[in-house]
């Protein structure tokens, strides 16, 4: 009975999950556990284990310690609960194949172009801060390696993002698709402004080697 109350079986959890969010199985207990077959919105989100540390009277208020896996995709990280203002959520090294990511989030989120690239994120110490459950601030570097185009299968990276708060800017790494965008993060939401400029003539049909093409695009988070 002690044992019960002290590491109560993580499936206590279910009874407080949103209907929004399902698990397909929960093992472990509410303070180290592991849900696997995880869903958010309909998505098909792979598994997930955390290890809750113990609150205590500094700011920082709780802390998880998360490690995410589908597929061949892996991410760990630390979510931070404070006992006031926003959480944040701090990601270690990490390579996430877009289409996985893709798969792993709820349908109703817009990812604008992303929609229609393949590649694998990489990031490292990456701190994404929230409020009222939505993305409000991005902070450190991402690199796409292996970017190519969904449709056609052109190869048109890798591509760099360096993001501070609520700011950030692309940039190609000299692929075949010279890129350079700024980035706006507000409310759960991103604008970008960027420009494009083939470097080559077959990866984007219709506009010559050296013709550039600017356009917005926006999307939800």
């Amino acid at each position: 009975m002690v044992g019960v109350i002290l590491w109560p079986p993580a499936t206590v959890i279910t009874r407080s999950l949103p209907k929004s969010i399902t698990c397909a199985d929960l093992s472990g207990t509410v303070w180290r556990g592991q849900c696997s077959g995880l869903s958010v919105r309909g998505s098909r989100s792979g598994a997930i284990q955390w290890h809750i540390r113990a609150p205590d009277n500094s700011p920082a208020g709780l802390r998880v310690d998360l490690m995410w896996k589908k597929s061949e995709s892996l991410a760990q990280g630390t979510l931070t609960l404070p006992l006031s203002g926003a959480s944040s959520l701090r990601v270690g090294n990490s390579a996430v194949e877009l289409q996985t990511l893709r798969n792993a989030l709820p349908a109703d989120l817009i990812l604008g172009a992303l929609v229609g690239v393949s590649g694998t994120l990489n990031t490292s110490n990456l701190l994404l801060e929230f409020e009222s459950g939505r993305l409000a601030g991005l902070t450190g570097n991402i690199i796409l390696y292996n970017a190519r185009l969904l449709k056609s299968g052109a190869s048109i990276g890798p591509f760099s993002g360096q993001f501070r708060g609520a700011d950030g800017s692309l940039r190609d790494l000299g692929g075949a698709l010279g890129l350079s965008a700024t980035v706006k993060i507000s409310d759960g939401a991103f604008r970008s402004l960027f420009r494009l400029v083939p470097r080559d003539a077959s990866v984007l049909r219709g506009f010559s080697a050296s013709t550039p093409l600017e356009a917005e695009v926006e999307g939800r988070l």
